[in-house]
């Protein structure tokens, strides 16, 4: 789940307000329950799931990273950074060979990248009268 604050269309406002509401969520279809593995996530975009069943990958759209959450074997529970990325991943997927595809939805700049860190910024700047591509373009 990206956030739950905002719709999946409004992902600009995530990011750029620092909103770190996202959850990497677990659902046991049989029992009908939910159960939240992870939390705080900024803006999670894409889980794809390892070969053998151990580990999940989540990408997290805002930090530009792939986090690997174990769930089999010593370290099940266990969150660890995977990939620190040089750009905003906009999904996950996992071959039939057992390897990871990253889509990059845009490059870091360091302009981006310090309006990301000083959530101030980014809070003003959604309080300007731009649309979505004038945003988009920064």
């Amino acid at each position: 789940m990206s956030n739950t604050h905002v719709n999946f269309r409004q992902f600009m406002h995530s990011c750029l307000s620092g909103d770190k509401t996202g959850r990497f969520i677990k659902y046991n279809k049989s029992t009908k329950q939910v159960t939240v593995l992870l939390h705080g996530l900024a803006f999670a975009n894409g889980v794809a799931l390892s070969k053998d069943r151990s580990f999940a990958l989540v990408a997290e759209t805002r930090t530009c990273r792939i986090l690997r959450y174990w769930i089999k074997g010593e370290n099940a529970g266990k969150v660890e950074p995977f990939a620190d990325l040089p750009g905003y991943p906009d999904n996950i997927r996992r071959n039939s060979k057992g390897e990871f595809w990253v889509a990059l939805h845009g490059k870091k700049t360091p302009f981006a990248d310090w309006l990301l860190r000083n959530t101030w910024a980014g809070k003003a700047l959604l309080r300007l009268p731009l649309t979505f591509d004038q945003l988009h373009l920064l």
